[in-house]
């Protein structure tokens, strides 16, 4: 995890991506700001990526780091660690929090494991996503426990500039579908703020493991019926790109509060 060097820290996150039910699902959750660091692992150190990520993590439960991360990785290797933020002036103090950590566990040992950890990183990058309330779907039913989702399932929309507006009210009408149909699959919306493409919008979906996930799909698909089929054929023409990719939780390098 990590690209920290002694006093210096940039930090992480972008979807764990687990659909998030809320404590009453009747309510439209709020938006919540996250600072997303997202790494790349070399792909002939994945060995030794996990085992030094897992050691810093160690150190910062050993310097009582007071920050929540939550780690999630696809199936091309590429992980996200995100962090939930107040507001923009939250990341400075995050950034003193990894500080006090560091001088608690020691300069040297902290110096030692991000070096050998970040020697296992292809890239990285950082930036701050909103996760949408406004747009994210809770089911008042939902099929899963969060802590029974170990399958996530990222999917990456393209918006067209000038068909934004239309994307947005299309992905409204969806989510009222949802909840007339009453699905059980929730699934949450990501909107970056900056340090990721401008026209991305991130829609994450959880489940047991895939065949839990294919197999709700098609349910899912089924109750929506053409009502479902034509919103998303009229979607598909606000896009300029779409992909999808498929991973899974990492509560193993997870710090959760």
């Amino acid at each position: 995890m990590k690209k920290f060097h002694t006093f210096y820290f940039l930090f992480f996150m972008l979807v764990f991506l687990i659909s998030n039910y809320s404590a009453n699902a009747q309510d439209e959750p709020k938006d919540q700001l996250y600072w997303v660091h997202e790494e790349k692992a070399k792909i002939n150190m994945i060995d030794q990526y996990e085992k030094t990520s897992k050691d810093v993590i160690n150190i910062f439960k050993e310097g009582s780091l007071d920050v929540e991360i939550r780690a999630s990785q696809r199936d091309d290797n590429l992980f996200y660690y995100l962090i939930p933020i107040s507001n923009y002036a939250d990341v400075d103090t995050v950034i003193k929090n990894f500080g006090s950590a560091q001088e608690k566990v020691g300069k040297d040992k902290w110096t030692n494991t991000m070096g050998e950890n970040s020697a296992t990183i292809e890239s990285s990058k950082d930036g701050i996503v909103t996760h949408s309330g406004k747009y994210s779907y809770v089911p008042q039913n939902p099929k899963l426990k969060p802590s029974e989702i170990k399958f996530l399932h990222w999917d990456y929309f393209y918006v067209l500039p000038e068909k934004r507006k239309e994307f947005f009210e299309i992905a409204k009408q969806y989510k009222e579908l949802s909840k007339k149909d009453d699905i059980e699959m929730g699934y949450d919306v990501w909107l970056p703020e900056f340090g990721f493409d401008n026209d991305l919008v991130v829609v994450t979906q959880g489940a047991k493991d895939d065949v839990d996930f294919y197999q709700t799909n098609n349910m899912v698909n089924e109750k929506l019926g053409n009502d479902g089929e034509m919103l998303w054929d009229k979607m598909l023409k606000t896009l300029k790109n779409f992909t999808h990719i498929n991973g899974h939780t990492r509560p193993d390098l997870s710090m959760m509060k």
